[in-house]
């Protein structure tokens, strides 16, 4: 009985403390829905977020650029950040591998190769 006079104290403020959001994301963070529908085989699809595949859009590199700032402001103030990295690098140096394929993709022009140690 005493125990639970105890831990029920403590489940109260852990339970407030998960209502409080870590970071607000701001409402004009989240994409604009402008839906355009198509008409595939008699069947209508609506895609709510086509508009995003032009990239060279102004509306949709506006919305990227803050997308990117926002991300870089919460990342750059983590905690612990600087042992992340530490352990990556650890991860990184692990044991050399390469990779023995050699391929071109045309949709890119891209050529590389690699080759098995």
């Amino acid at each position: 009985m005493k125990n639970n006079l105890i831990s029920y104290p403590f489940l109260l403020v852990l339970i407030l403390s998960c209502n409080t959001p870590v970071h607000q994301i701001p409402e004009d963070f989240t994409a604009p829905v402008l839906p355009v529908t198509d008409t595939y085989h008699g069947v209508e699809i609506t895609d709510h977020y086509r508009y995003m595949e032009d990239l060279k859009s102004e509306k949709v590199q506006k919305w990227i650029r803050t997308q990117a700032g926002y991300t870089s402001e919460v990342l750059k103030n983590l905690e612990h950040k600087e042992n992340f990295f530490k352990r990556l690098e650890e991860v990184d140096k692990g044991k050399p591998y390469s990779i023995w394929i050699a391929a071109y993709e045309k949709r890119r022009g891209v050529l590389y190769k690699k080759k098995k140690r």
